[in-house]
């Protein structure tokens, strides 16, 4: 009479393996799912950050480089004459707005994009336009 105990090992052996299968593709999904939330969470952040900055630009008001040149003085932010440069403390994301092309008369209008502290990737892009009072320039 021949013991069944190689088979039933054979089948535990399968079912083993099976599971460390099962284990490591859930665990790769759950790689990528926290890669995807890390990334969102990047893009979030960086839409409030060019939220922010557009709110400061509109604010000051005039030609774009004057606005520019007042968001600049009131974050602190550095101004080449050309484009704002701002680097967020906590995140690391690197924000920048350039001025825009002068399509209405008494329009400005303004580009500010955020992008990765590692590879410059941009992560957000947002245009923003304000109207030009007075002749204060």
């Amino acid at each position: 009479m021949r013991t069944r105990t190689p088979t039933v090992l054979l089948e535990q052996l399968v079912m083993l393996l099976v599971l460390a299968l099962t284990a490591a593709q859930c665990l790769r999904v759950l790689a990528e799912a926290d890669a995807v939330s890390r990334q969102a969470q990047l893009q979030g952040e960086a839409a409030v950050l060019c939220q922010s900055l557009a709110e400061v630009i509109r604010h000051g008001g005039g030609r774009p480089e004057q606005a520019l040149e007042r968001a600049a003085e009131l974050l602190g932010a550095e101004y080449d004459g050309e484009r704002l440069r701002l680097e967020d403390s906590e995140t690391g994301l690197r924000t920048e707005a350039l001025p825009g092309p002068a399509r209405i008369p008494g329009l400005c209008t303004a580009t500010v994009q955020a992008f990765l502290p590692e590879d410059g990737a941009a992560l957000f892009r947002l245009e923003i336009a304000w109207q030009e009072v007075g002749g204060d320039g």
